[in-house]
């Protein structure tokens, strides 16, 4: 593991031995000292963590938090076993400030001066010991991680005091595991159920021997004794206990941590962002778009089959996204007709059509296991015929349905300003748009494989975008008969002018071409195309 340096910051009411802790901790004779200690190194090779540890001594003033604790990665919250004004104020006034203040580090809450525990109990004086002090702590408090003893005079517990604190550096409680409702949290189930889906290779939502050795060897290198699994399946069945603070605590911890970091998780239970900080690269201009590889549609496929049901519920679908922690766009809400398998996979076509980035980011927090370029492919080329040849390739078409009345129309897209509809094994991305915005859109030939536009309307647009017109009064069943009609009839629906001048462009990368005026002026349909210009490049 790389070394990591950690700021560790020592809070605590006056004269509970913050000071002194630190000088103990440093081979020290303890001193009279009147002022905070400056930030101390601890040498590495006094713990077996690999961490540079940095220790942050504080002044205590009435009323305020130390501003040391802005940049603490641990805070060891002190307070003296003999004094029991100051395990009160651990709640009520120390960890309260803390929340107050939105501090989310871990917190280790640490009892000094557990020398004086006999002296005490001699004089029926009862001492503050952490095993009650802690209990109601970690129950209100979730950054709470633990509770321990030490004494700074004997120097008893100080090197366990920061073992404690470089390992919940290392490998924090807190993202995993709630002491005060005893049970893993949700952000760890998540992270469980996309990690089991990726180890599921056959897909029968169970693991066998084969997938549990593949894991072990895959994850640790080799495969884990009896004990190491039991932990992991009591963290997973959350029967855990975690009352006792010892080797075997500490080892459970860092095994589900060494699963996580394995499957690119940090410490907020995100996956790491630079899984999703490489791109495609494709040429726009050209009219060239992403779909899903056979590899991802092999894995959303098998997402639907695992419901066992021809027709997916809204809690199916939250279900099957319960992994992922960001909010997605999926456009669930858009979809025109029954979500069964077509309309499930659809959705998929539609969203990656629209942002694969995103698109991929889902799929990875969900389960699928491959690199961004096993999960999608590029289609072929629409800026000549010879790339059209290649037609087939294409599953995904986005039409834009150019409209006078925008508001009055969507009506038909169920008051939605995008459709999306599976219709004989390919998937159509209708979006409704004024001419305005329509102009701006066909800029990207990507963006817009067909224009069908109602009649009497004039826009502009400078690439070569098939275009059909149609009447006001079509129903959105009409509407996608005649998309699929075009684009079945030629590629893409292109008219027989626009596929002269394809065939003349081979070879030319990028073709800016030609503007179109729409008049609405056809006898049959109340509109007519005009040619206006054209320019090559």
């Amino acid at each position: 593991m790389q070394r990591r340096k950690f700021k560790l910051v020592i809070l605590g009411d006056e004269k509970v031995g913050k000071t002194s802790f630190i000088q103990r901790l440093m081979q020290s004779n303890l001193t009279e000292q009147k002022e905070k200690l400056p930030p101390v190194y601890l040498p590495n090779e006094m713990f077996q963590n690999d961490c540079v540890t940095i220790i942050f001594d504080t002044e205590y003033v009435p009323g305020q938090i130390p501003d040391e604790v802005n940049d603490a990665d641990i805070i060891i919250l002190m307070y003296d076993i003999t004094n029991s004004n100051t395990a009160d104020r651990l709640k009520g006034f120390w960890l309260k400030k803390l929340d107050d203040m939105e501090i989310k580090k871990p917190i280790i809450v640490v009892g000094n001066k557990i020398d004086k525990v006999e002296e005490l109990e001699e004089l029926d004086i009862e001492p503050q010991r952490i095993f009650r002090v802690i209990k109601p702590l970690v129950k209100d408090y979730n950054r709470v991680e633990m509770g321990i003893e030490c004494s700074a005079l004997t120097k008893r517990g100080l090197n366990d005091v920061i073992n404690c604190a470089q390992r919940s550096y290392l490998y924090p409680l807190a993202p995993i595991y709630s002491f005060g409702r005893r049970q893993i949290t949700d952000q760890f189930k998540k992270a469980l159920t996309r990690i089991f889906r990726i180890c599921d290779k056959d897909g029968d939502n169970l693991w066998n021997d084969q997938e549990l050795i593949r894991f072990q060897k895959k994850v640790f290198r080799r495969q884990l004794d009896g004990q190491d699994i039991s932990g992991i399946k009591g963290m997973i069945s959350e029967e855990l206990k975690l009352d006792q603070i010892d080797n075997h605590y500490f080892r459970r911890i860092q095994i589900c941590w060494t699963i996580l970091r394995h499957f690119h998780y940090n410490d907020d239970l995100h996956i790491d962002e630079q899984e999703f900080s490489n791109e495609i690269l494709i040429d726009k201009d050209s009219g060239q778009t992403i779909e899903l590889s056979e590899s991802a549609l092999q894995f959303i496929d098998r997402l639907y089959r695992h419901r066992e049901k021809e027709i997916l519920s809204r809690a199916d679908i939250d279900q099957i996204l319960y992994p992922a922690v960001f909010e997605h766009h999926l456009p669930i809400d858009n979809l025109h007709g029954p979500l069964n398998r077509d309309g499930w996979i659809a959705l998929w076509n539609a969203y990656v059509f629209k942002n694969y980035k995103e698109a991929y980011k889902l799929l990875k927090y969900i389960g699928y296991d491959g690199k961004l370029h096993h999960c999608f492919k590029e289609t072929s080329r629409k800026d000549n015929w010879n790339s059209l040849s290649k037609f087939p390739d294409r599953k995904t078409f986005g039409i834009s349905i150019v409209i006078q009345q925008k508001d009055k129309y969507a009506r038909l897209f169920q008051d939605k300003y995008q459709l999306v509809v599976p219709f004989k094994n390919k998937t159509f991305v209708f979006d409704l748009m004024g001419v305005r915005e329509a102009e701006t859109q066909s800029e990207l030939i990507g963006t817009v494989d067909l224009f069908i536009v109602e009649e009497g309307l004039m826009f502009q647009y400078e690439k070569i975008i098939p275009f059909i017109p149609f009447r006001q009064g079509l129903d959105i069943t009409q509407i996608i008969a005649l998309a699929s009609n075009s684009i079945s009839a030629t590629p893409f629906g292109y008219n027989e002018g626009q596929i002269i001048i394809l065939k003349q462009q081979n070879g030319i990368s990028a073709v800016q071409i030609m503007s179109f005026v729409i008049l609405g002026l056809s006898a049959v349909f109340g509109t007519k195309f005009i040619l206006n210009r054209i320019k090559s490049k």
